[in-house]
């Protein structure tokens, strides 16, 4: 389960391409296309380096206005799904 804490960071073996502010995935192992909208795109950005969930949410909160709850919920299924279809990789944070 990823949690807000772990760290995530883009798959470095994926073609990918600016399309006037959307970018266009391409799994080269798969061949599979993915295409991500304004915000995907922009999460996509702040994932280029290793980030933490919680920076990238604080991020996301100064440039749109959401609700907080909204915005972590659907943050955390948007990276799930990137994860799911290996576009992202996720570290998570070790608890002692």
């Amino acid at each position: 389960m990823i949690r807000l804490d772990d760290t995530i960071t883009v798959n470095e073996d994926l073609m990918v391409a600016d399309l006037d502010g959307e970018m266009v995935l391409l799994n080269t192992q798969s061949g599979t296309y993915f295409g991500l909208n304004e915000v995907g795109s922009r999460i996509w950005e702040l994932a280029s380096e290793p980030r933490m969930i919680t920076d990238i949410l604080d991020a996301l909160a100064n440039e749109y206005s959401v609700d907080q709850k909204q915005l972590e919920g659907d943050v955390l299924h948007f990276i799930n799904s990137l994860f799911q279809r290996s576009l992202v990789h996720v570290v998570a944070t070790v608890e002692v």
